[in-house]
């Protein structure tokens, strides 16, 4: 089966499928598709999720030893992204046999980027429509970028007057991610949820540009939409990556000192690791998604981030700050 991203809703997700293919390059979309269906699979039992990335350092394997399992192994998610329009001959071919042997525990998710005509005509994508669910999104533009923005406002409680939407879908056209975390800023402004223009060019004004302490901050609030909207603002502004790997870095290691300490001696170990009182509270509320586990691999990534980074090796430094702090919120949303 095939459909667009509007009509994957609640009722479609009663029963899921076994492989869902994400393809498109509306971004955000295709990230939110992935939230929701893995929201339903949670409630219908599959508690294991394994991400993959198509990177350099992907590999087949990687996936093979994952998907072995055994006869007491979990109900598992597979998801697997690219920004690539198509998948290698191997893992195109691994997937195919793998979705032949119909395993009810094991559920996969596919997100791509735009596909060409001649790549929705493989033999993978016809099986997925045959046996699966393809799903397409496109960028929103005009009336459905309007639409968009009106739905997240009214999720949040808010309501925007025409001026206000208009001019928010304006000056957020082509960046739905940017439209969501403005609204999201919004809601938390005031006990006025009804908004006019004003309201939303004065918000508009004071937030165009974000810091690495902000960044920060965010990961411990557990948004990663906000994380996300900010690494893509400092790669605008051109921010200095060794600065945000050192801030990141700083955090985590100040996180994994933190969760290793009773509640009794919490106290003193916020003034051994010089968090002030205003920032106590986002790192107690952190405690519930980054483990220990997390900040020691956080760590170890950001460390060899620098010195891939330093010696030309990595060109793509956010988009491995993105790969290396997604998997909190991952466990954040399975607790």
């Amino acid at each position: 089966m095939k459909c667009n991203y509007q009509q994957l809703d609640p009722k479609s997700l009663q029963r899921l499928q076994d492989c869902y293919l994400i393809s498109g390059d509306a971004y955000i979309l295709n990230q939110e598709l992935i939230a929701k269906i893995c929201f339903y699979a949670k409630k219908q039992g599959f508690d294991l999720v394994h991400r993959y990335y198509d990177d350099q350092d992907f590999k087949l394997e990687n996936i093979q030893q994952d998907a072995q399992g055994g006869l007491f192994s979990n109900k598992t998610i597979y998801i697997f992204e690219s920004h690539k329009s198509t998948l290698k001959k191997d893992f195109e071919a691994y997937l195919q046999s793998v979705l032949q042997e119909k395993n009810p525990d094991a559920l996969w998710i596919i997100s791509l980027g735009k596909m060409t005509p001649k790549g929705l005509k493989t033999p993978l994508v016809q099986s997925i429509e045959k046996q699966g669910l393809h799903v397409r999104t496109w960028p929103l533009e005009g009336k459905g970028h309007q639409q968009y923005i009106q739905t997240k406002a009214k999720q949040l409680g808010l309501t925007l007057d025409y001026e206000a939407l208009a001019y928010l879908s304006h000056m957020s056209t082509g960046n739905l991610l940017a439209a969501k975390q403005h609204l999201l800023l919004l809601s938390h402004q005031g006990e006025n949820k009804t908004l006019g223009i004003e309201q939303v060019q004065q918000h508009l004004q004071g937030s165009s540009q974000y810091s690495v302490f902000q960044l920060s901050e965010y990961v411990l609030l557990g948004q990663l939409d906000q994380v996300l909207l900010i690494l893509k603002q400092l790669q605008l502004q051109k921010q200095e990556i060794t600065l945000v790997i050192a801030v990141l870095a700083k955090m985590a290691r100040q996180m994994a000192a933190l969760s290793q300490c009773k509640a009794l001696h919490r106290e003193q170990m916020f003034k051994k690791l010089g968090i002030w009182p205003k920032q106590q509270a986002h790192f107690i509320k952190a405690l519930g998604h980054l483990s220990y586990d997390f900040c020691l691999e956080l760590l170890m990534g950001l460390a060899q981030l620098d010195l891939d980074f330093k010696s030309g090796r990595n060109t793509q430094p956010y988009q491995t700050i993105e790969q290396l702090i997604q998997p909190a919120f991952f466990q954040m949303a399975q607790a």
